[in-house]
């Protein structure tokens, strides 16, 4: 009987697409996230260099939660995937980044840009974990 494993270059591959999503989606919200964070372009990109490696480590962990997740749910294909990326991702990762946006009295398109975000990264993850399944012979 075949048995779903965890497919660890699907991981890897989530990580980096959760680094290049951001990219996308922070350029086309640039103008609407700069006003929101009352920032300047010059300003924002000073980012502290450590953030880029602790958001790669972090991609990973949320990776290979998800395939962990995914293995025990038994997960077979992109769309059921995707559809448990938006639960996680939108239903309980991004409602958390508006609550928290609001509650350090920020406007609520930033918590909706920054939440939206990380709701997109969970169902590309979704989608690729539940298409790119490994099993054991």
């Amino acid at each position: 009987m075949k048995t779903l494993q965890i497919n660890w270059l699907a991981v890897v591959v989530c990580a980096i697409v959760a680094q290049i999503i951001p990219v996308a989606w922070y350029t086309i919200f640039n103008t609407a996230w700069l006003d929101a964070i009352g920032m300047t372009e010059a300003e924002a990109q000073a980012v502290n260099p450590m953030a880029y490696g602790v958001s790669l480590a972090v991609s990973l962990v949320h990776a290979y939660v998800m395939a962990a997740i995914f293995k025990r749910l038994n997960v077979s294909s992109w769309q059921d995937g995707a559809m448990i990326g938006l639960a996680i991702g939108g239903g309980l990762i991004a409602l958390e980044i508006v609550t928290q946006t609001l509650f350090m009295l920020k406007p609520l398109n930033l918590g909706l840009i920054n939440g939206g975000q990380t709701a997109v990264v969970f169902v590309a993850m979704g989608a690729i974990l539940g298409a790119w399944r490994k099993y054991s012979a």
